[in-house]
């Protein structure tokens, strides 16, 4: 036998099998402590997670998408595109099948909770999940909501298009810098001022070579730098300056460049920076005003004033001390030569002509050096408007007024300006001359004409309707003894009417907005041509089953950027021109064509047609060709606002007719 082991020696034995025994348990609890671990963190992800076998089932998946898809169901077994895309078959766009194609990982961002409408956007990436061989077993899908991003760059983007069309739509001349001094705009008017095209200047920081020989600042350069206001007086000596009172740390001046036209040009500036949402500069605009013409009014004015007080001495101390003597009276007179706005034309107590603005010279066609101190008659050749400037002031009435025409850019629309003639009188109510000013109201005239145009056009095509339905409805409450099919037909032809009378009313308002200046507002969307004309086209051979409709339209979907609604009711107009001036059994061909650049398409019939006098006039407000008691029912608006909806999506619509034979409508829309 051995020797016998003391006691230290059987503790130390004792010790060591007890940790094997531990490292045994703990080797037999560490895949079950790693499951749970795995599955913790699997948990504890904010993004969703999805784990997909070689077939795109989905075989596990996070809380994060338990939750986003928890209408769904259960998830086992199901397929990826099923549950989360709603579709039959795989995305043509599925990331995951290019994983588990290349063994890469793939990105794509996903449109929720479907592709066909979308509310919000995912950020899906997918990893080839592979075994302890290497071989790709499924793969990982990692899905993060970026909706809220999404909606910020389109923000941005809107915001970014919106200062964009601002600028360039802008008739003040104006530019942009950003924070490194580059310009980023420099729109339409800026290059007419300068001569310096956006071209030539965006990208660039020679935004001083518009205006300096030589490379300087100009002053959205010091807005951009932060300069202070000390550093402003000390690089702006030798121009006049000052702080702006409406925008803050913006500035405004006034110089004279010598190297603008061609005889240099007076600008009125003003720069202020731009501020972004932590109150950082992070740009700069400027703006610009050709002052040129007030420039050479103000001296005009002196002039003007020169050659009135020599005048008015010449012939009249009094009337000289009267108008300038006093403070009130050359009050007045500043107030006089400053409304330049409108015509304007001053004369003295005989009725001459002491001061003309150049709006005046320009409405009356004459200079004022030629009709200086000469009777104001003779500054015009219409009848009544001399009658008028002859005429003596009513000591009853303050003011007379008068509305003449002027020739406009065109011999249907000519301009209509309203001329206005006020007593001067000194402090003792004395007469001492007068003032006329003239002012362009040919829109007010306009929109006055088209109030009639629509009151008249409303009373005539409303009133058949309506007595049809006062008729019908009036049978239908007085006898008893209508039958069912009566009352059914009566119901039937007052709804009609009913119809047509909304159908009108719809059709004025929608001129009524156009015409006052709201316009069309076109929302675009992309829109399969080819199934709009074909649901339109099916629409109306439910309702004219004699009618043959031949439809030749391209194969395929043809996708064009337009207005859905308005483009259906361009397709309404059209079929229904078509149909309504048709006999039956006729046939309407409908014919597309695609190009790369546009999409064009012809409506033909086979018609009564049109003159070609008819022809021209077919876009014109409430025309129709037949305006007998026997002619097919209408405002004659469809075709107006048609050719609205058209040139609103920058095409054109053209008419091509024949009486007795057809009409031919052709539209092109820009692709």
């Amino acid at each position: 036998m051995g020797k016998k082991p003391t006691y230290e020696e059987l503790e130390q034995r004792i010790k060591g099998l007890e940790a094997k025994a531990l490292e045994g348990k703990q080797a037999e609890e560490a895949p079950q402590e790693s499951e749970r671990f795995l599955q913790d963190v699997f948990n504890a992800i904010k993004d969703g997670i999805s784990v997909l076998d070689l077939n795109l089932k989905i075989v596990r998946v996070n809380p994060w998408i338990e939750e986003m898809y928890s209408k769904e169901g259960k998830f086992a077994e199901r397929k990826c595109y099923e549950v989360y895309q709603k579709r039959d078959t795989p995305c043509p766009w599925c990331p995951s099948l290019k994983a588990i194609e290349t063994g890469e990982t793939h990105n794509t961002i996903v449109p929720y909770p479907s592709e066909e409408n979308p509310t919000g956007w995912i950020d899906l990436s997918s990893f080839p999940l592979r075994n302890i061989e290497g071989d790709i077993v499924g793969v990982i899908e990692y899905a993060k909501d970026i909706t809220e991003r999404k909606r910020a760059e389109e923000e941005l983007r809107n915001s970014e298009k919106r200062l964009e069309q601002a600028v360039e739509g802008n008739s003040v001349p104006t530019f942009i810098i950003d924070i490194n001094h580059t310009i980023t705009h420099w729109n339409k008017a800026c290059e007419n001022l300068t001569g310096f095209s956006a071209s030539e200047a965006v990208g660039t920081k020679k935004q001083w070579l518009a205006f300096y020989h030589e490379e300087r600042p100009v002053m959205a350069d010091f807005i951009v730098d932060g300069s202070t206001e000390e550093e402003m007086v000390e690089r702006y000596k030798h121009i006049s300056y000052n702080k702006s009172t409406l925008i803050e740390g913006a500035y405004e001046g006034e110089n004279f460049y010598p190297d603008l036209g061609e005889k240099g040009k007076w600008i009125f500036f003003t720069a202020a920076p731009l501020i972004d949402q932590q109150g950082k500069i992070v740009g700069a605009i400027e703006t610009f005003q050709d002052v040129s013409k007030r420039k050479q009014a103000e001296e005009k004015i002196k002039e003007y004033s020169e050659s009135l007080e020599n005048m008015v001495e010449v012939r009249t101390k009094e009337l000289r001390r009267a108008l300038y003597d006093t403070e009130e009276e050359r009050d007045k007179i500043d107030g006089i030569l400053k409304s330049i706005a409108d015509g304007l034309i001053v004369t003295d107590q005989y009725n001459r002509i002491i001061l003309m603005n150049r709006v005046a010279e320009e409405l009356l066609g004459v200079r004022f050096s030629e009709v200086i101190d000469r009777p104001i008659d003779v500054a015009t050749r219409d009848k009544s408007l001399k009658e008028f400037f002859k005429s003596t002031p009513d000591k009853t009435k303050t003011e007379l007024f008068l509305d003449f025409e002027l020739p406009g850019k065109d011999k249907k629309h000519p301009r209509i300006i309203r001329a206005k003639r006020t007593p001067i009188k000194d402090k003792k109510s004395a007469y001492v001359g007068t003032i006329i000013l003239m002012e362009d109201v040919t829109r007010e005239h306009e929109i006055d004409r088209m109030k009639t145009e629509l009151i008249s056009t409303a009373a005539h095509e409303l009133k058949t309707p309506l007595t049809s339905i006062q008729g019908y409805s009036e049978l239908l409450i007085s006898r008893d003894d209508i039958q069912e099919k009566e009352t059914k037909e009566f119901l039937t032809y007052i709804n009609d009417r009913s119809r047509h009378l909304a159908a009108i009313v719809n059709n004025m308002l929608y001129i009524l907005n156009i015409e006052s200046g709201l316009g069309i507002q076109i929302k675009k969307e992309s829109v399969d041509m080819t199934k709009l004309i074909r649901e339109s086209v099916s629409a109306f051979q439910e309702r004219y089953p004699d009618c043959v409709f031949k439809i030749d339209l391209p194969e395929g979907k043809d996708s064009i950027s337009l207005d859905r609604e308005k483009m259906g009711l361009v397709l309404e107009n059209l079929l229904s021109n078509a149909v309504k001036f048709s006999s039956s059994n006729t046939a309407v061909a409908i014919r597309g064509e695609k190009t790369d650049k546009y999409y064009q398409l012809f409506i033909e019939d086979e018609g009564i047609g049109m003159t070609t006098e008819q022809a021209d006039k077919v876009f014109d407000k409430f025309y129709r060709a037949d305006m007998s008691s026997t002619a097919v029912e209408g405002a004659g608006l469809g075709m107006t606002i048609v050719k609205y909806i058209i040139e609103a999506h920058n095409g054109t619509i053209h008419v091509k007719s024949q009486h007795g034979k057809g009409t031919v409508v052709k539209f092109l829309l820009k692709i």
